[in-house]
């Protein structure tokens, strides 16, 4: 369950799960999208009650509740439906193409065959790289044999490869490890998952694991549009994971995905503290100004500061890079009825009172 900046839950970003499909048992969420490639279905709904792609996506929630989901089926129908490799990468070029409609964050693939020591390049490997250039991260399932490697998905160059750990922090017996191919371990055992009765179940399986890391990706898209306007990159996000997550036991240099953490570090360095004070700035004044830099200059006007405070503020100019005047009187219409200007206003009680000097330093997460 995340506690640290729920607002942040993946909202407008979406994630697909290229899987069995959507189903009666789990609730499908806010389902966008969904087709089916194995079977060429607009739909992705599987008739069995509880799909394992289903599972998966309601396992995600616990990172992002909010991301919309998209569901592309790449299994026939049945609990051991097959599985056309090409159908894998029918459903990854779908989402090359539609990744920017669609505000695509993550894309979870939660199943694979065989098992390598090695990095592979099999058929879905191009397509993985290019979304990765795209800012889309690829989360899969490392595998469930409990051997060391990963399955040959989870091995592909610039796919995130994901161990499981339970409560403890260890990894579990059936987790495949790597030090290089498994970027990363998240809780895959007795994982609680509410069906769509209510019912609780207690899920296992590195399966269950990758789903957690790509919501968390989803929720740190979501902090970084909103707080920077610009969108993170899989580098970024593992590199902060990993600094913030704790390490496996006994396992050196791994780490364990923790959402909370990994947000409130982001939204830390994201969002700079506010000013307990701010000096006038001549120098940014007369440059924004350069009426007033000419009348300094030619001296018929004492100083930029006596202009700011005698007819700038009512102009909504700036005083200093760190002051919106224009913020700062719109979202402070005391100050501006008071006859006050910004900065002397900020700095004598703006400051004390919680406000903020421009709308760089306003978050509600910093209250």
């Amino acid at each position: 369950m995340r506690t640290a900046y729920p607002e942040f839950d993946g909202t407008n970003t979406a994630i697909v799960f290229i899987d069995s499909g959507w189903s009666n048992g789990y609730d499908p969420g806010k389902l966008v999208f969904d087709y089916d490639f194995a079977d060429d279905d607009p739909s992705a709904f599987n008739p069995e009650y509880k799909t394992h792609g289903a599972a998966v996506a309601t396992a995600a929630s616990a990172s992002a509740k909010d991301a919309n989901i998209i569901h592309l089926k790449v299994f026939s129908d049945g609990v051991d439906g097959y599985l056309d490799p090409h159908d894998g990468e029918d459903a990854l070029q779908w989402v090359i193409d539609h990744a920017a409609s669609y505000q695509i964050a993550a894309v979870n693939i939660s199943f694979g065959y065989g098992s390598t020591t090695q990095p592979s390049d099999i058929l879905v490997s191009d397509e993985i790289t290019t979304l990765y250039e795209m800012g889309v991260i690829t989360t899969v399932a490392a595998g469930n044999l409990g051997s060391f490697g990963v399955n040959t998905i989870a091995a592909s160059a610039n796919a995130v490869g994901v161990g499981a750990v339970d409560a403890e922090a260890e990894r579990t017996a059936f987790s495949q490890y790597h030090p290089t191919l498994v970027d990363l371990y998240a809780l895959g055992e007795a994982v609680p998952i509410d069906d769509a009765s209510g019912r609780t179940d207690l899920l296992s399986g590195t399966s269950i694991a990758s789903p957690l890391v790509a919501g968390a990706y989803a929720s740190l898209q979501e902090a970084s549009l909103a707080l920077t306007g610009q969108p993170t990159t899989v580098d970024a996000f593992l590199q902060l994971a990993r600094e913030t997550g704790t390490e496996v036991k006994g396992m050196p240099g791994t780490a364990i995905l923790d959402t909370d953490a990994l947000i409130t570090r982001f939204v830390a360095g994201a969002v700079p503290p506010r000013p307990a004070s701010i000096a006038f700035d001549e120098h940014f004044y007369l440059q924004a100004n350069p009426e007033v830099f000419d009348a300094v200059a030619a001296g018929t006007m004492p100083s930029a500061r006596w202009h700011y405070e005698q007819f700038g503020w009512l102009e909504q100019r700036d005083p200093s890079p760190l002051l919106d005047s224009a913020y700062y009187l719109n979202n402070n219409p005391d100050v501006a009825a008071a006859g006050i200007d910004p900065l002397t206003h900020y700095n004598a009680w703006g400051y004390d009172e919680g406000r903020y000097p421009a709308s760089v330093y306003e978050s509600t997460l910093l209250l």
